[in-house]
């Protein structure tokens, strides 16, 4: 297929774009700015124009993917529209990929990226490769993508306009629920529900993974972290809220029958994400500085706390 990008170098749509590559795509795009991500794309032979061509979109494009912070009037998506090719939201394509692998999908209020690699990292040292569709990079390679050979694929599962909804889990793991994104949810109540009708999507042969104060149904099988202790586990990355995220990874290992041990050493070697407690280094007046995004107060304060235990 020749599939078109607009919005290519968002963190979700320009991992997307790398892994139709990876299948044997052709793959181009657009985007209001340049950055680092599409200089990786540019690096894999994506092309990616800068600014809004109407006339690359052309009938021989067989998909139009989109980010949905694009405007409803983006003239790009209108000429696609207009010359019939199909159109898909990031969310919706992201959804067709999900239902053609045994799919891992994390999501949560807080630390579902964080989460998410946690989870790659621990595969990974059991000797699982998935393929890994992540909303940062990680640390270690600074890549959003990776691609894999087993039949599992992880993904982050974003909340945001009940956007995970168009994702098909076979497991899902929930780090935590909270009110946030209220520029779109009612109220708490209205964040719940969306989680509730995700976790729905489990089928029975699924796991739903997440701590035993949120409260999830599901027809699959809830595991919760109880029998998992946060102060036996050994991490790199700092903040007793990553322990919390470790003991859902350890739960949904135990889950698949993995080596324990081997599910903790990757736990262990896990450097941390872009941009989330993320060491920078240190200035000419040895001041030691970090990165973080965290923006709601519960983000804040986990931030502030694993620094003050530092």
């Amino acid at each position: 297929m020749k599939i078109y990008c607009i919005g290519i170098g968002g963190i979700g749509l320009s991992a997307l774009a790398r892994y139709y590559k990876h299948e044997g795509h052709t793959v181009l795009g657009s985007d209001s700015t340049s950055s680092q991500l599409i200089g990786v794309l540019r690096k894999e032979e994506i092309p990616v124009s800068i600014g809004t061509y109407v006339a690359d979109i052309t009938s021989d494009i067989d998909l139009v993917v989109y980010t949905i912070a694009i405007a409803p009037d983006n003239e790009e998506l209108a000429r696609a529209r207009e010359l019939g090719i199909p159109c898909m939201s990031y969310p919706e394509a992201l959804g067709e990929v999900t239902k053609k692998k045994t799919t891992i999908a994390v999501c949560g209020t807080h630390g579902k990226t964080t989460t998410t690699a946690m989870t790659y990292y621990a595969l990974k040292a059991c000797g699982i490769n998935p393929t890994v569709i992540i909303g940062s990079l990680l640390t270690d390679g600074g890549t959003n993508f990776i691609p894999g050979d087993s039949e599992y694929l992880i993904v982050e599962a974003c909340e945001y306009k009940r956007s995970f909804l168009n994702l098909h889990p076979t497991h899902v793991i929930v780090t935590n629920i909270e009110a946030d994104h209220l520029d779109y949810y009612k109220d708490y109540d209205d964040v719940h529900r969306a989680f509730q009708s995700f976790a729905d999507k489990i089928p029975e042969s699924g796991f739903l993974v997440t701590h035993s104060n949120v409260l999830l149904e599901t027809k699959g099988k809830k595991i919760t972290t109880d029998d998992v202790a946060a102060e036996d586990i050994s991490l790199t990355v700092l903040g007793n809220h990553n322990k919390e995220n470790a003991q859902l990874v350890i739960a949904l290992a135990r889950a698949f029958n993995l080596d324990e041990s081997k599910i903790r050493e990757g736990l262990n070697s896990f450097p941390g994400t872009w941009r989330r407690l993320e060491y920078k280094g240190r200035t000419e007046h040895a001041v030691t500085v970090y990165d973080d995004c965290g923006h709601h107060p519960t983000e804040i304060k986990a931030t502030l706390q694993a620094l003050r235990e530092r």
